[in-house]
């Protein structure tokens, strides 16, 4: 089984986003207990909110930082990660065209397509993908 592993750059986002929402709701804290609400605005329940969406971000981090972007088996069936929450599936033995273009690939299926984002993909997995992908199309691009 080969795992393609996610880019760095996309992990730093998402760790650097989900740092700069903790640190921002944390701030926002701090001025309510220093000054109250201000004008109605209920500061706390606005600085929580931002921490848990810092603290969520930071959890899908996590999540790709210790999961594969890509899954290929022996067998030829790949699975793409579309985000935390869901996957597709698809066998590369049924792909009838790959196109490499500019920073995406895209797998030609009879029903669907499939697109792969170059970016989200480590550079030092890249190689190694794109021969994986070449074993099985009949028509490369």
């Amino acid at each position: 089984m080969k795992k393609i592993k996610y880019s760095q750059k996309f992990l730093n986002v998402h760790k650097s986003t989900g740092l700069m929402y903790f640190i921002i709701g944390l701030i926002i804290l701090v001025l309510h207990n220093l000054y109250g609400d201000f004008k109605g605005i209920n500061l706390l329940a606005v600085g929580a909110g931002i921490m848990v969406a810092g603290l969520a971000r930071l959890g899908f981090y996590l999540i790709y930082r210790n999961s594969a972007y890509i899954t290929i088996k022996e067998d030829g069936e790949m699975t793409k990660k579309n985000n935390v929450f869901s996957k597709s599936t698809v066998n590369l033995n049924e792909v009838e065209m790959i196109s490499d273009i500019a920073d995406e690939y895209k797998l030609q299926l009879k029903d669907k397509e499939i697109i792969l984002q170059k970016q989200n993909i480590d550079p030092k997995s890249l190689d190694d993908f794109k021969r994986e992908i070449e074993k099985y199309s009949t028509r490369y691009s």
